[in-house]
């Protein structure tokens, strides 16, 4: 479930339709967290990104379902937050955790290299180093 929810979200940042970065993430991920897990209703307007995460949910919560407990659920979506908060700042400011979804679910290409993204949106191509 993490795993296709991370995808999705990385999908997004790679096309580059939506503008995001890790707070946008988090912030759409604890909105879902308090709709569905919280019974809160969206006070706030809702952004492109909770939008389609909020689709997601919809076409994937019955087989999410099928496969663990309402209650491990509501768990995933605070461990990805946690997972936003501890990626994110440093030297790749609010894009520690995309790049982290960039460069980890498949995306590297066959010299060993991957884009990393700055605070400021430069980009640098970085060889990993087995």
């Amino acid at each position: 479930m993490a795993g296709e929810i991370e995808t999705f979200v990385r999908d997004i940042y790679m096309a580059g339709n939506i503008r995001i970065t890790d707070k946008i993430v988090y912030e759409s991920y604890n909105l879902i967290y308090k709709i569905y897990f919280d019974n809160q209703s969206p006070e706030e307007h809702i952004d492109e990104l909770t939008q389609e995460l909020l689709k997601l949910y919809s076409n994937h919560i019955s087989i999410w379902e099928f496969n663990m407990e309402r209650n491990k659920i509501g768990q995933v979506f605070l461990r990805l937050m946690i997972s936003v908060k501890k990626m994110s700042g440093g030297r790749f400011g609010e894009f520690g955790y995309l790049n982290y979804l960039k460069n980890n679910l498949g995306n590297m290409n066959s010299r060993g290299q991957f884009i990393a993204e700055d605070k400021f949106g430069n980009k640098i191509l970085r060889n990993y180093k087995y």
